[in-house]
């Protein structure tokens, strides 16, 4: 127990509170990119936005929030696979694994496709294949709406008792 006048820092809470915070950080920011990109992927699929102004800001906010959530993603994922280490859920958390990846792969490569024809149309080539196009986004779509469900399926395989963010290896 701390006395008066005895630092926090000294018996080592701080700085794992501090982990902590930064963790539950970087998983909120992480979901709520996720969601925007998903909720402004959806309502410009089902055409809830015309083409105008609205419909230019969703695919703004998709493009934003998916760009973001990849990157992040890309920085955050290393550290998340070495900190969890659960001996007797292997098999699912592997097999969850390997079908978040797959879905994100998807997700991201036909995302970055959909982009080819932005990015001619901005230095003047008009090109955009229809059936190619619209096959590519079908794929997008449903590469994304596995990838938010294999992560509620990943948060739900977590063991009871341990929160996000929380080292599953005793301090």
């Amino acid at each position: 127990m701390a006395g008066i006048g005895t630092s926090t820092l000294a018996h080592g809470t701080a700085p794992r509170a501090r982990t902590a915070r930064r963790r539950l950080a970087a998983s909120l920011a992480l979901a709520s990119l996720l969601g925007l990109a998903f909720g402004s992927g959806i309502v410009r699929t089902l055409g809830l936005v015309d083409d105008g102004s609205a419909g230019r800001t969703a695919m703004a906010a998709h493009l934003a929030a998916g760009l973001a959530f990849a990157l992040m993603l890309a920085i955050w994922l290393p550290g998340h696979i070495r900190r969890r280490s659960h001996p007797g859920l292997e098999r699912p958390v592997r097999s969850i694994a390997r079908a978040l990846t797959a879905a994100g792969v998807v997700t991201a490569a036909s995302g970055l496709l959909l982009l080819v024809p932005l990015v001619l149309w901005t230095f003047g080539r008009a090109w955009y294949p229809a059936s190619a196009g619209t096959f590519v986004a079908d794929l997008h779509l449903v590469g994304g709406l596995a990838l938010a469900l294999l992560i509620a399926g990943h948060l739900l395989v977590r063991p009871q008792g341990t929160p996000p963010g929380r080292r599953s290896e005793p301090s």
